[in-house]
């Protein structure tokens, strides 16, 4: 194998890993807009 082939195989495992981390690891993460948000009411007396 030529130093290029190599080049493609290795991008290719990189790409791989990195849609498999978005699709399966980074979607268990709450977004930073939910964490610690309460919902106040006030009620009118």
């Amino acid at each position: 194998m030529t130093p290029l082939d190599l080049l493609v195989v290795a991008g290719a495992i990189v790409a791989i890993v990195w849609v498999n981390w978005y699709f399966f690891l980074a979607g268990r993460r709450p977004s930073k807009g939910q964490v610690g948000q309460e919902v106040r009411r006030e009620e009118n007396s």
